[in-house]
């Protein structure tokens, strides 16, 4: 029971630890929906065609961006700038690819006095695979330009964890989807988290910094032990309610990467090692802690022995 009442107040966190930023405005005329956010002299809107929100992709087009600062429309385009998994373009009105209007917003990510817009599109929010566009303000052009960071299965959730103003990004590795097995959906259940149980992946911090994503993962030990206590009290609590398979559970094999790949982060690389071993006894675990610890080394989780 303590252990239930630690994860739940743990997730509770990171639930109020959200940025204070107003929902959208969506409006709907003549076919069209647009939605808009805005904060002090900035002005965001997405306008797409469709029948209802949360129709079928198939049923959006159009998609345009408008931005306006200080009364003056800066953007006003089409979004047709979206990229696939492997990096090659592709038409973000194409099947499967459309805006999320509940996703717009016109916040400062990095603290430098000015205003960005970011919304994320794709196939569906929490899915794969999703894209986030950040559109940031050049006063030197007088215009604004954009990057693009593709989120996978994890998706991501905007939390300022500094409380300094400067929000990051929380996310999981996707490296680590597929190599030891992907997360069931009984196990999501059990973690309480979605369908894609993006936090069986190892946890990740990024935050927006001179117009790019940047790695700030390990600066937030914290986060980083919290999610790991996560992962190991599945373990526990399917040990403790008897499951006697939990042990020799081939699908345990992805929690344990996880769970090691934070341990390294944390600087903890040993003591995760002798609880992995001993918590797993498949008949494959020489194989899976071989090819585990060469995974690690070869994503910069662990350091060249």
């Amino acid at each position: 029971m303590t252990q239930k009442i630690k994860i739940a107040a743990w997730l509770s966190r990171f639930l109020v630890l959200g940025l204070a930023i107003a929902s959208p405005q969506v409006a709907k005329a003549s076919g069209e929906i647009r939605v808009t956010q805005s904060s002090d002299d900035v002005v965001a809107e997405l306008s797409y065609s469709g029948e209802v929100l949360g129709a079928e992709p198939s049923q959006f087009a159009n998609f345009k961006l408008r931005i306006v600062r200080a009364g003056q429309t800066l953007i006003d385009q089409d979004l047709a700038t979206a990229r696939s998994t492997y990096g090659n373009p592709s038409n973000i009105q194409s099947p499967g690819n459309r805006p999320f209007p509940e996703s717009l917003k016109v916040v400062d990510l990095n603290q430098d006095g000015e205003l960005e817009i970011l919304f994320d599109f794709g196939d569906r929010p929490g899915g794969c695979c999703t894209y986030t566009q950040i559109y940031r303000f050049d006063p030197e052009q007088q215009t604004y330009s954009y990057t693009e960071h593709f989120w996978g299965y994890a998706g991501y959730r905007l939390r300022d964890l500094n409380e300094d103003g400067a929000p990051e990004f929380l996310t999981n590795d996707n490296l680590f989807a597929y190599p030891f097995g992907f997360p069931s959906v009984e196990m999501s259940e059990q973690l309480q988290e979605s369908s894609y149980s993006p936090s069986v992946l190892p946890l990740r911090v990024l935050q927006y910094q001179d117009g790019r994503m940047a790695e700030v993962t390990r600066q937030h030990p914290q986060e980083i032990g919290s999610h790991a206590y996560i992962l190991w009290s599945h373990y526990w609590q399917r040990q403790s309610s008897g499951d006697t398979n939990v042990r020799t559970d081939p699908t345990m094999k992805v929690v344990w990467a996880a769970y090691l790949a934070d341990k390294h982060l944390l600087g903890q690389a040993q003591e995760g090692w002798q609880m992995v071993e001993q918590a797993y006894q498949g008949s494959d675990r020489q194989q899976f802690f071989n090819s585990l610890r060469t995974f690690l080394r070869e994503n910069g989780y662990a350091q060249e022995s």
